[in-house]
């Protein structure tokens, strides 16, 4: 093991919408593809998903990994959207997966990284993070 630091080459932001409920859990509809690892592989320091309308309930945002282009996709975290306003006096609901500087979300050379949700609505994805 070495005890060189490890550099990353360039910055990566990468931003979606996704607006189509995925009911099936056990395949690869409704998804959508936020970003693909750079060259020799990708972290993701922070990845956050907001509602661009009102919601009426909560909602569940999931994100994916795959290896075959979505092929087969794993999942690797979910977290839950409260319902709340969106309007000239309330922000966007929205969530923060938790990833940072010191636990991102790494992504291999060429896998890529898919999002859902769990109900119809328009919900924007986006990460932010390095290529190696």
């Amino acid at each position: 093991m070495s005890n060189l630091p490890v550099y990353t080459a360039a910055l990566r932001s990468a931003h979606v919408q996704a607006t189509i409920a995925k009911t099936v859990f056990t395949d690869a509809s409704n998804t959508v593809q936020l970003s693909t690892a750079g060259a020799a592989g990708s972290i993701f320091k922070r990845v956050t998903a907001s509602s661009r309308a009102t919601l009426g309930a909560n909602m569940v945002c999931m994100l994916y990994k795959s290896s075959n282009s979505g092929g087969t996709l794993f999942e690797v975290a979910s977290a839950i959207i409260t319902a709340g306003a969106r309007d000239a006096t309330h922000g966007a609901p929205a969530i923060d997966f938790g990833y940072t500087t010191a636990a991102p979300l790494r992504l291999g050379v060429g896998e890529t990284l898919y999002v859902a949700i769990g109900a119809a609505g328009t919900v924007d994805f986006v990460a932010e993070g390095e290529d190696f």
